[in-house]
């Protein structure tokens, strides 16, 4: 079943690759398409837990949502949150609370208190701050 699931991962990775080739010679340089497949290329290395390589991806991504929405978008928070899950793959927790902490500022004004992505933010940052706890006490 794992085997399957990599193979599947590795496939997609190949299509969003060639998917972005093409894009990168016909749109802009911030076109929200881009900004989607930089997203899914980071998704697919980031389950393969290579966050190195996923970084550069989903910061790009953040940019162009940056450079696309209003600066209290639900799009950019969502592209915080991605960051921060990739940054604490590299165990920067620091910088990792700091993306969630953007994300649910953001989600805070322009979602429902009971949305499931304030849900979903609130629980990474109880997560990033335990962590970076434990790892004081470890000191």
């Amino acid at each position: 079943m794992a085997l399957l699931y990599q193979t599947k991962l590795t496939e997609g990775l190949i299509k969003f690759e060639e998917a972005l080739e093409i894009q990168l010679k016909h749109l802009p340089p911030n076109h929200m398409s881009l900004a989607y497949t930089y997203n899914n290329i980071a998704t697919v290395y980031a389950a393969q837990k290579h966050f190195t390589t996923a970084l550069p991806y989903i910061e790009k991504a953040l940019y162009i949502e940056e450079k696309s929405h209003p600066a209290k978008h639900s799009s950019i928070a969502a592209a915080h949150y991605s960051v921060a899950f990739v940054l604490m793959g590299l165990k920067r927790y620091c910088e990792a609370l700091e993306h969630t902490r953007t994300a649910l500022a953001i989600a805070n004004e322009t979602l429902s208190n009971d949305h499931p992505q304030i849900v979903e933010y609130r629980q990474q940052l109880h997560t990033l701050v335990a962590l970076q706890q434990s790892i004081k006490t470890d000191q």
